[in-house]
């Protein structure tokens, strides 16, 4: 109480200039603090929306990353059901049915050529690479659907060249499939 007093005793004797500058140095250093709390409180604020973005697009890519994961096991199982359908699987005879059904096998101007690729998870992918001189993109529309029924086949690689003076295209078309690797090779 005495602190009180003695507080109210001063105020009191001030006079009429000197009590202004105490109030207004009072209300400027209140104005201050009450500035000084809403920046750091905004400042905080803002850093941790900041951080909040970061976590969320962190949380994006992680749900992106286990959906993509979901999504290869689900081929995954997908490739190793077809595998395990037709354990005598032959690209080059697949190709030579493909061609005789299709009637492109006059357009065929050499053989063939098969190799094996690269090793995949225990599958070895065979590969048939081969050229038809001038087809029809008609041709090879129906070509590249009948390739894509197989589930076994898949497109590698098509480089497409124009006849000149024609409507007809020459191609080099690479597929490919997957076999398991057998224990004894």
């Amino acid at each position: 109480m005495a602190l009180f007093s003695t507080i109210q005793n001063f105020i009191k004797n001030l006079d009429e200039q000197e009590l202004i500058k105490y109030f207004t140095g009072f209300g400027l250093a209140v104005l201050g603090l009450i500035g000084l709390i809403m920046y750091l409180n905004y400042s905080g604020v803002n850093k941790y929306k900041a951080r909040l973005k970061v976590i969320n697009k962190e949380r994006l890519q992680t749900k992106k990353i286990l959906t993509d994961y979901k999504l290869v096991n689900l081929q995954k199982q997908k490739i190793e059901e077809i595998l395990s359908t037709d354990k005598n699987f032959y690209i080059d005879q697949e190709y030579n049915n493909l061609v005789k059904k299709l009637g492109l096998i006059k357009f065929q101007s050499e053989e063939p050529t098969k190799s094996d690729g690269e090793i995949i998870s225990g599958k070895i992918e065979h590969i048939l690479t081969f050229h038809l001189d001038a087809i029809t993109m008609k041709q090879l529309t129906e070509l590249l659907t009948q390739i894509a029924e197989i589930e076994r086949l898949y497109p590698k690689e098509l480089i497409i060249k124009k006849v000149p003076n024609s409507q007809k295209i020459d191609i080099d078309l690479t597929i490919a499939t997957l076999e398991e690797i057998s224990e004894n090779e």
